[in-house]
């Protein structure tokens, strides 16, 4: 009994971090930034890239290390998607968020190699991970839905078949 307890809580906690860890989302949008093509998306999620041998980077490694992490990372770790914020302060952190990169794109497209045609393509590609993980913190929206996660697998893995009852009955 107590090894099938020590399996639900690993069982939990290895379901939690799965929806915790969003850095495959970074990774894939790096991948992107840098001009690497999917070439394939197997069943269980993974992702096969390729570098084209005429790959063109939509912009440079320095704007991937002193714009996207920084700004991705955090919307991204889990102490924000564990947050409790309103929908208003979550739109006022990415309005803010956004007009930085904006800002850095156009102050630095030089240094960054990103073209002014490009701009619309790397806000969108950044939005795809920033909003979603930005969202999960409205009112505690993970929090709620961990929680409810962690009965399910208890209710599931902790309810003990039901022995059969046998039939007292006596036919005469």
């Amino acid at each position: 009994m107590e090894h099938q307890e020590q399996q639900i809580q690993e069982l939990k906690s290895n379901l939690i971090k799965w929806q915790q860890e969003l850095d495959d989302d970074i990774i894939n949008l790096i991948r992107q930034l840098k001009g690497h093509k999917i070439k394939d998306i197997f069943p269980n999620g993974t992702i096969e890239w390729v570098i084209p041998e005429t790959a063109t980077p939509i912009c440079k490694d320095l704007f991937i290390e002193q714009v996207v992490i920084p700004h991705c990372k955090a919307y991204t770790s889990r102490s924000q998607i564990n947050s409790n914020f309103t929908e208003d302060r979550t739109l006022l952190f990415l309005k803010a968020t956004f007009n930085d990169i904006a800002s850095a794109m156009a102050d630095g497209h030089d240094k960054y190699g990103i073209t002014f045609t490009d701009f619309d393509l790397v806000l969108r590609l950044i939005k795809e991970v920033i909003v979603p993980s930005a969202f999960r913190s409205i009112s505690g929206w993970t929090k709620r839905t961990d929680s409810t996660i962690y009965k399910n697998i208890e209710s599931t893995n902790l309810a003990q078949p039901r022995e059969k009852k046998e039939d007292k009955r006596f036919f005469t």
